[in-house]
């Protein structure tokens, strides 16, 4: 949520109930505001090294310079959003990666910047910048005009009973893009003699 300027008796009343030991998320509920607000506004009184009786008797000039004018606020958002953007290519890259997910990767991004987004907010930006960089076109195919073929990207295996020795298979997926009909394969390579009897059993099926 952005940071959103409060009124100055109000940020006064914020700043009084957290000394007093009133927890963040009670202080942005009594004064119906964010917890982001209250958590920028707290910082600000901390940074500033100024008790509680000093903060209440500044003037108006010296309170608004303190607490709207702060680059501090704008800075730690411009500092976050350009890290991430940096960085939002590789994100996008390594979830093409089996086993990789955008949870894996928010640990990855929060453990380097400690002070980042969150991870619904990672997830957003994440999806944003996918929508825009990986804009689609619809195509229309022809009945019976093309059959796609390609192997899977992970490998299944199985366990030997006999023996416990693990094995992998390919699998070849044969695809009908007119009527959406998948016919899947599983062969021991990707040798041309497996391919032509996979390829054989998905014609039959077709």
């Amino acid at each position: 949520m952005a940071f959103k300027p409060t009124m100055m008796n109000q940020v006064k009343a914020i700043l009084l109930d957290l000394v007093k030991g009133q927890p963040i998320k009670r202080t942005a509920r009594i004064h119906k505001v964010s917890k982001n607000t209250v958590k920028k506004y707290y910082s600000i009184f901390k940074t500033s090294g100024l008790d509680i009786s000093t903060i209440d008797g500044l003037p108006d000039t010296d309170f608004h310079h303190l607490f709207y004018e702060n680059k501090q606020i704008d800075d730690t958002e411009i500092s976050r959003s350009k890290n991430l953007s940096e960085n939002l290519t590789y994100y996008r890259d390594e979830l093409t990666r089996v086993g990789v997910t955008r949870e894996l990767l928010w640990n990855e991004y929060i453990v380097e910047n400690p002070v980042g987004y969150s991870y619904s907010r990672f997830c957003r930006k994440l999806k944003e910048h996918k929508e825009i960089n990986e804009a689609t076109i619809r195509i229309e195919h022809k009945a019976g005009y093309r059959m796609m073929v390609d192997f899977a990207g992970s490998k299944p295996h199985w366990v030997d009973p006999k023996t416990g020795e693990m094995h992998y298979s390919e699998v070849l997926v044969t695809t009908l893009p007119f009527s959406s009909m998948v016919h899947v394969y599983a062969v021991p390579s990707q040798k041309q003699s497996d391919f032509v009897l996979a390829i054989n059993e998905a014609m039959k099926y077709i």
